[in-house]
């Protein structure tokens, strides 16, 4: 879940935000969507297929990519997120201590 505010005038009826998941360094998801602007905050759900692609992922959410809106600070409507996924086969690993039998040491 990715909230967002508007503290400003509200110019037009809608911005575009584009999400993007970058993943072994190449663009895996690219995805621009239109929400109405929000009188003060909202916030934006979204489901990235990350499914079978374990390891680093690089999320970002940019809002108004066109620079339609004029902003003070561009900076604050650009967000990343770097996470770590593990794969799915992934099993516990546990170290067991093993006697040897004829010194009695572990």
């Amino acid at each position: 879940m990715f909230g967002y505010n508007n503290y400003g005038k509200v110019e037009g009826d809608s911005v575009d935000i584009l999400i993007k998941d970058e993943y072994e360094s190449k663009l895996s998801y690219n995805k621009t969507i239109k929400r109405k602007i929000p009188l003060f905050d909202d916030s934006l759900a979204i489901n990235v297929p990350i499914k079978g692609k374990p390891g680093e992922h690089t999320f970002s959410i940019n809002i108004d990519p066109s620079n339609i809106i004029d902003e003070i600070i561009r900076t604050i409507i650009h967000y990343h997120i770097n996470i770590l996924l593990p794969a799915l086969n992934i099993r516990n690993l546990a170290l067991t201590n093993t006697c040897q039998s004829n010194t009695g040491k572990y």
